[in-house]
């Protein structure tokens, strides 16, 4: 349908609704309600339609008087205090006009002066203007557009660049390569100045990179970069390195003789404490995010808040292949540090010292091949090294001489063996011996000893 036909079919509309009986309503000297059908007085009836009207949409105001002298009376219309002259004339009782974009009050008048009269009639309509769903859309779309307009404008207008260093984790006093970058802009063209801790160390057109020595461990170290465009456009970028060093400190629980001066070191089955020590206040370093791996896989069960001890058990012979790493941390990301361990590994032994009768254990010289006179006894000892302290009491051991096996169950002493001979003994004698713990196996060490008896 176009236009002039759905402006006819609105005016025809607009006059059946006057007539109809159900729509009528006496027009007062002041406006009526505004959905009201139709305002009556003694001369005029004023109708509208649509009712209500809404927005963005044509309306018909219909004025009947009521000798139906319409064709020959002037009709003078205002349309929200405003005259209407393109809606006004002889005959003109219907005004069709398009309504405003935004809902509210709708106020109509038209003042009627019938034909050889002197005196004019003036009688208003109010109605309330509702949003129309045309208009919604219309006013969506338009929304939609101001934003991708505004959108867009800050995208033009907002700079983004990005600040790096290397290393990555950097260690107190050392010295740090800055560097600038960014996706929008070529920042050779760009005036660009470095600072540090507050004070300028680099400037100039296209300085894209600048070097620092950091502080002590803990420190904090500004750096900042500023870039200013050709266009009058400027960004900024800080970042502070807080340098740490991370010492590791480890224990374990395997077993070394007490006179031995040397380190227990781990070997298969025994567990290793490690501590990760941030070179840092105890205080801090306590409130610090400890996150450990083992062979680059997260351990979340190790990982935390002051979670600095990682412990680890030794799985197989052959030393430690197993990388342990932690990355140290605080909840601002300004210390951000990671270190890799390697624990030194060894493996399960047993050595034979010999014992003497008043002096004890000979711990100055592993027994390897000796001499001894026959005809009196000799005692030795095995003394395992590196097993878990827990094994000792179920380290089995297994004595043989010259081939034989000898068993030592049951004595007191299962670790010590007494060889005994004649005076007229003489030779080699081959004494053996092997350990295991029964409910490891992976903890086993054997070890052999030559005696000449003269």
């Amino acid at each position: 349908m176009n236009a002039r036909a759905k402006f006819i079919l609105v005016i025809v509309s607009a006059a059946l609704l006057v007539f109809a009986t159900a729509a009528v309503l006496v027009a007062a000297s002041s406006p009526s309600d505004a959905r009201a059908q139709t305002a009556t007085s003694s001369v005029v009836i004023l109708g509208i339609s649509p009712n209500p009207p809404v927005t963005d949409d044509i309306a018909a105001i219909t004025a009947t008087l009521d000798d139906q002298s319409e064709a020959t009376a002037d009709f003078r219309w205002s349309i929200n205090g405003a005259p209407r002259p393109d809606l006004s004339g002889i005959g003109k009782n219907v005004a069709v006009f398009v309504t405003q974009s935004t809902p509210g009050t709708l106020r109509a008048s038209v003042d009627v002066t019938k034909l050889g009269a002197t005196v004019s009639v003036n009688k208003s309509l109010t109605f309330q203007l509702e949003l129309s769903e045309s208009t919604k859309a219309f006013q969506n779309l338009q929304n939609q557009i101001d934003e991708a307009r505004l959108e867009k404008g800050r995208v033009e207008s907002e700079v983004t660049i990005t600040l790096g260093y290397t290393p990555e984790n950097p260690g107190p006093n050392e010295i740090v390569s800055l560097s600038v970058g960014s996706f929008q802009f070529d920042v050779a063209s760009a005036d660009i100045a470095w600072l540090f801790n507050g004070r300028r160390v680099a400037s100039g057109r296209g300085v894209k990179s600048a070097t620092v020595t950091l502080g002590p461990a803990g420190s904090s170290n500004d750096v900042s970069v500023i870039v200013n465009l050709t266009d009058g456009r400027r960004v900024e970028k800080s970042a502070t390195i807080v340098p740490a060093a991370i010492n590791f400190y480890w224990w374990t629980d395997s077993y070394v003789p007490l006179w031995y001066k040397g380190k227990a070191l781990p070997a298969p089955g025994t567990t290793i404490l490690i501590q990760a020590r941030p070179s840092f206040s105890d205080s801090l370093s306590s409130a610090l995010v400890y996150a450990w791996s083992l062979n680059n896989s997260a351990v979340p069960s190790a990982s935390g808040p002051g979670k600095n001890v990682f412990p680890y058990t030794a799985r197989s012979a052959g030393g430690l292949t197993d990388r342990i790493a932690v990355r140290v941390s605080n909840i601002s990301q300004t210390i951000n540090q990671e270190a890799g361990f390697r624990v030194p590994a060894a493996e399960t032994e047993t050595i034979i010292y010999e014992s003497e009768p008043l002096a004890g254990i000979n711990s100055a010289r592993a027994l390897d091949q000796v001499i001894r006179p026959a005809g009196k006894t000799v005692d030795v000892l095995a003394e395992p090294f590196y097993i878990p302290r827990s094994s000792l009491k179920t380290l089995r051991y297994q004595w043989s001489l010259n081939g034989k096996t000898i068993s030592t169950e049951g004595t007191r002493r299962p670790d010590l063996f007494t060889l005994t001979s004649s005076r007229d003994s003489s030779g080699p004698q081959d004494i053996s011996v092997s350990l295991e713990d029964l409910r490891n196996t992976v903890i086993r060490a054997a070890r052999s000893v030559r005696i000449t008896l003269e």
